[in-house]
């Protein structure tokens, strides 16, 4: 029993050098955009895992829900997430095809470009990779 917890101690020890380091040396993502469809994503997989096991030992619901949950959570990190960076690309280039009109036929409203283009910066607020207008 003593050799057992002195192993565990061990490898308590090693993950407590190792974890720290290996975080450490993971590179800054671009963008922080995508990360609630991420957290989304991993409550339906659990969520799907809970049916799961709801199923398997009381078999209240009558059928197999949760093997649905693992292909709506893909979509849901995959192709819902990349609507983020549509939804930017779209204000940036709204901001684009607005300036000359706006600055021809409503100079006034000139602030209105600016809020565009902080919109785009504030969607995919990088570390330091995206340059903002």
């Amino acid at each position: 029993m003593k050799k057992l917890i002195s192993i565990g101690v061990a490898l308590a020890l090693l993950t407590m050098v190792v974890v720290p380091g290996v975080v450490a040396a993971d590179p800054d993502p671009e963008t922080y955009a995508k990360v609630p469809f991420s957290i989304m994503a991993e409550g339906l997989r659990l969520l799907g895992e809970l049916l799961d096991m709801e199923e398997a030992k009381i078999g209240f619901i009558g059928f197999d829900v949760g093997q649905f949950m693992d292909p709506i959570a893909d979509f849901t990190e995959g192709p819902l997430a990349w609507t983020v960076d549509m939804l930017a690309w779209g204000v940036y280039v709204g901001s684009i095809v607005l300036d000359p009109i706006i600055n021809a036929f409503a100079p006034s409203y000139d602030w209105l470009i600016d809020v565009m283009e902080d919109l785009y910066c504030q969607i995919l607020m990088p570390w330091d990779s995206i340059v903002c207008p």
